[in-house]
């Protein structure tokens, strides 16, 4: 439409600029790639939920969601595992939620100990990477 609207003007000796538009039919409608199955992302923040008792943990990964989500079920030291075993309560491993995607390692870890310190989730045994100070108060809930 613009371009036509430029060819009118112009023969009126009306010069005219436009800025191309980004939201296209064809950039909506059209994706040439297949999202990837939540179990295939990597480089993750992810929240673990018990279907008993709503208790949480988060944790991050480099590795596929998949992988770090087998080493919970298998290691018999994982905090999920121990709380699964022990309350004798079902983990919704189906329902599992990304939070955070990044594949830098060290702000992977931020993101994850932000999340923890702003959700308190009580499966967690410690608070992943140690922030500043200067987070607690942006990050309570008080």
């Amino acid at each position: 439409m613009s371009e036509h609207l430029k060819r009118v003007f112009r023969a009126q000796d009306i010069h005219t600029y436009h800025e191309p538009n980004y939201n296209t039919l064809r950039s909506i409608l059209v994706h040439p790639k297949d999202r990837t199955p939540t179990e295939k992302e990597t480089g993750v923040v992810y929240d673990i939920t018990c279907n008993d008792c709503r208790e949480h943990y988060i944790g991050e990964t480099a590795r596929t969601l998949e992988k770090r989500l087998g080493q919970h079920q298998k290691q018999t030291t994982s905090a999920i595992w121990e709380h699964q075993s022990q309350a004798n309560h079902e983990i919704d491993w189906e329902g599992v939620k990304i939070l955070d995607k990044e594949s830098v390692d060290i702000k992977r870890k931020i993101r994850e100990a932000i999340h923890i310190r702003h959700q308190r989730p009580t499966l967690n045994r410690d608070g992943g990477y140690d922030l500043p100070t200067i987070f607690d108060h942006l990050l309570s809930h008080d």
